[in-house]
């Protein structure tokens, strides 16, 4: 996991004052998921997707929900459920089968980047980080 944080980190860092930025990342997944807890995905305001949380399936909503984040700077919380026939999930015929449970935060200077960019330079050096 962590080559895939360094690697993304990697291409985020040099855009990191260019644009908005926002985490998604999943934090929970009940039943199967095609990624689970810890699946990381930068997103910006010119279109970057760096990263991946489903099988891309969910991609364009979370996008949605990502810009929503960026314009007004509250993080947010998002659920897709495969199951619940009312939800995006399900509609989108997503076929996991599972419980997506997903968090969506600003990445900026007055949140310290949520040190990300500290983690990247960890991690680059062959340190462990948590």
């Amino acid at each position: 996991m962590s080559n895939h944080v360094n690697h993304l980190l990697a291409q985020w860092l040099p855009l990191k004052n260019k644009h908005k930025w926002v985490l998604g990342f999943i934090f929970k997944t009940e039943g199967s998921c095609y990624r689970k807890a810890g699946a990381m995905m930068l997103f910006s305001d010119a279109g970057h997707q760096l990263g991946i949380l489903s099988g891309g399936c969910l991609e364009s909503d979370i996008v949605k929900k990502a810009q929503r984040v960026m314009t007004d700077g509250v993080s947010r919380t998002a659920v897709y459920d495969d199951e619940d026939e009312e939800d995006i999930a399900f509609k989108l015929g997503v076929g996991c089968g599972g419980v997506v449970h997903l968090a969506l935060v600003p990445v900026n200077q007055s949140n310290q980047y949520l040190s990300l960019d500290v983690v990247s330079k960890s991690l680059s050096n062959g340190k462990a980080c948590e």
